[in-house]
């Protein structure tokens, strides 16, 4: 509303839908990190869209401006593209951008360096480049950029509407069976199509989110979760284009109409939110949404509870679900299995999670004491895992012995 962005009505749907979204509540109570970054970026956006208000500005007042651009990079690598975008803003309508960019790059340099440090250590050893070499994943594109780009296109079309159109999509299924993928791929693509027609002016905020929708298309990984932090924006111009399409096929009624459909789609938002509420309650356990079968926490605990009686400071533990094991343990954890976004996403072939002879080279290589398994809800490598495990035993039944089995 500040920098006429959207009416009041508009936003205030968009916020609210992003309010109802369980998904996003879920990423809220987290540690992660696509809140801080919603925060950043909204800081900074804020910071230079008052900066281009404004007939003249400072070279220390450019400076900051640049030290905020840079910051959303430093929380999340999918920040770089605020950077590019800013100068490119800056630069279209004429402004300073020299001082903004030494701005931004004080803070990003030493990142950039370490990150270009760590190039290359994804295929000498997958499992430390997991955790360190952030590029070295990008180069699962080149084994077929055509089908990852697909897919991309695929799940961030519907992503974008059906994550906060839950509540329909829900009650379609349950009510009448009716599966709205195929709705939500087409009408996911509206908002994008009006962000990619208004980043043709360079207007910062489209320009942004066109650079990181494209972006998007690129990344080795589903889109869903890069989707959260802009989710509003995104909800922004799609009621834009809903306001307008009822306005005109409905001029004297489109108020009520609008309003109405709003209550609808919030008030089916907060019956699914119920639901899951009650299922969190009862089990103590985090889900996302509904998951396929529930677990307690409880159990989790439980193998906690013996790692940390069991283990000392220096034990490694090797889990698919590694930093729970560490922030609830304390020992050294780590994923046992090499990263395959190509296999868990995209449908190439091969194990998804590797074979036994590799997680059992992985284990000795990291020097595992224990192997720690869990269901995992949501997960896209739990079967996977859980089949290669099993296939270890089989093979390697000298190497392993249980010591604890929870519920």
């Amino acid at each position: 509303i500040r920098f006429g962005h959207a009416s009041r009505m508009v936003a205030f749907g968009a916020v609210a839908l992003s309010a109802t979204t369980p998904f996003l509540l879920f990423i809220s109570t987290r540690v992660l990190t696509e809140m801080p970054f919603a925060l950043l970026l909204v800081a900074a956006l804020w910071r230079v869209e008052s900066a281009l208000e404004r007939a003249s500005t400072t070279r220390i007042s450019q400076f900051l401006t640049g030290v905020l651009v840079a910051l959303p990079y430093l929380c999340r690598s999918v920040g770089a593209v605020l950077i590019v975008a800013v100068p490119l803003v800056l630069l279209a309508r004429l402004r300073p951008f020299v001082w903004t960019c030494a701005g931004i790059a004080l803070p990003a340099a030493p990142w950039v360096y370490w990150s270009l440090t760590a190039l290359g250590q994804w295929q000498q050893d997958a499992i430390v480049g997991y955790y360190t070499d952030y590029l070295g994943s990008w180069s699962v594109i080149a084994t077929d950029p055509a089908r990852i780009l697909e897919w991309n296109v695929i799940y961030l079309l519907v992503a974008t509407l059906v994550t906060s159109l839950i509540g329909i999509n829900m009650g379609a299924f349950w009510l009448l069976a009716w599966k709205l993928g195929p709705i939500f791929l087409i009408t996911g693509a509206i908002p994008w199509i009006v962000i990619a027609w208004r980043a043709r002016k360079l207007a910062l905020l489209p320009t942004f989110l066109a650079l990181f929708g494209a972006l998007l298309l690129a990344w080795p990984w589903p889109p869903g979760r890069f989707l959260i932090p802009i989710l509003p924006f995104l909800l922004m111009y799609a009621g834009q284009v809903a306001a307008r399409m009822t306005r005109a096929l409905l001029p004297t009624l489109h108020p009520w109409v609008l309003r109405g459909s709003l209550v609808l789609v919030l008030v089916s938002n907060l019956v699914v939110l119920g639901k899951v509420g009650i299922l969190i309650k009862t089990t103590e356990f985090p889900f996302p949404i509904f998951p396929q079968r529930t677990v307690d926490w409880s159990s989790y605990e439980d193998v906690f509870g013996w790692l940390r009686e069991h283990t000392g400071p220096t034990d490694r533990i090797a889990s698919a679900l590694d930093t729970m094991v560490f922030l609830y343990t304390g020992r050294q954890s780590f994923r046992p299995f090499e990263h395959r976004p190509e296999r868990l996403f995209y449908k190439f072939p091969g194990p998804k999670s590797g074979t036994a002879a590799e997680i059992l080279n992985a284990l000795k290589t990291n020097r595992a004491r224990y192997l720690a398994v869990f269901p995992i809800p949501g997960f896209e490598a739990e079967y996977s895992f859980w089949e290669v495990v099993a296939d270890i035993r089989r093979q390697y039944p000298t190497q392993f012995a249980p010591v604890f089995i929870g519920r």
